[in-house]
């Protein structure tokens, strides 16, 4: 290693707070080095953030053996699949208006706004897609993405909406769940790649179908069959024993909160927080009760076979 390799290893371990530095400052720096021995100044570059990124989160206690990191990688299935279907709503949304399917004129697919949309909801639904065959790295990339796609949307257009600087921070908020995963820690297990798709679907059709023309579910397109959806999600966590069950619980929980954030500037936002406090809640009692009933009857059983 050379005094200037020596100097920047020194001075990307003042990154991390003091204990954790005397704790692993050598076995980083060893890792460090190994890892850019030999490389070009853009390998080199990728390491050093790689180094400085994994600081941030020990300060931010985000990292994979923290609560928060942990929930952080629980909720990051759920933050993807619930914006991939508001996304590829939006764009049914777009093509919709485009063919004048609102009874209105019909909108320029290609203006400005529309273009922004389309990219935004076609990075996020590859986003999805790539997050449930188990590509995550590749899938937050394309996530990030579209959520700045959407991000230049709303600050083009804010003068378009009521109350429409709120969406600004709900795409901040997703997007710092999905950043914030620890990348030691993707949800790339089989549950989080079924629950990833089977939110996104459950979300997705039955606000398309009201677009293409099909009758029921009012407002699936944004509103309460989201949450549907989601405490559907929460019972099927609450209902498994197990810390990793309860993260999940809680991931679902923050997915909840997103979602609720990313309808603030509409005007039923209040009455759906009621509806998203009750069917939780529900949710959550029903689940109760069935590990309740599934306890006693495995004690029972166990009961029975003692005797016998």
């Amino acid at each position: 290693m050379t005094s200037t390799d020596g100097g920047r290893t020194a001075r990307l371990l003042r990154l991390y707070p003091a204990a954790y530095r005397r704790a692993h400052g050598d076995e980083i720096a060893a890792i460090h080095a190994e890892a850019t021995a030999g490389a070009g100044p853009v390998g080199r570059l990728r390491e050093d953030a790689d180094v400085a990124a994994h600081a941030l989160r020990v300060r931010l206690r985000v990292t994979s053996t923290d609560p928060a990191g942990r929930l952080l990688a629980a909720a990051a299935p759920y933050a993807v699949a619930g914006s991939a279907a508001w996304a590829a709503l939006a764009v049914v949304r777009v093509v919709a208006e485009s063919r004048g399917g609102w009874g209105g004129a019909p909108v320029p697919l290609l203006g400005p706004a529309g273009l922004l949309l389309l990219i935004a909801g076609a990075a996020t639904a590859v986003a999805a897609v790539c997050a449930v065959a188990g590509r995550w790295r590749s899938g937050r990339v394309l996530f990030l993405a579209g959520a700045v796609a959407l991000l230049v949307h709303h600050l083009a257009a804010l003068d378009l909406y009521v109350n429409g600087a709120l969406r600004v921070p709900a795409v901040v908020a997703v997007a710092l769940v999905v950043l914030g995963c620890p990348p030691d820690l993707p949800p790339t297990g089989r549950r989080d790649r079924a629950a990833t798709a089977a939110v996104a679907a459950a979300t997705f059709v039955p606000g398309a179908a009201m677009y293409a023309g099909v009758s029921g579910l009012p407002g699936a397109d944004r509103g309460w069959w989201a949450l549907v959806v989601l405490a559907a999600a929460l019972f099927a966590a609450l209902r498994q024993e197990g810390a990793a069950a309860r993260f999940r619980a809680g991931g679902v929980l923050v997915a909840v909160a997103l979602h609720l954030g990313r309808t603030a500037a509409e005007a039923y936002a209040y009455d759906l927080a009621v509806v998203a406090a009750v069917l939780c809640g529900s949710a959550a009692l029903a689940a109760v009760t069935v590990r309740r009933v599934r306890a006693r009857t495995g004690a029972a059983e166990e009961g029975r076979a003692v005797r016998r």
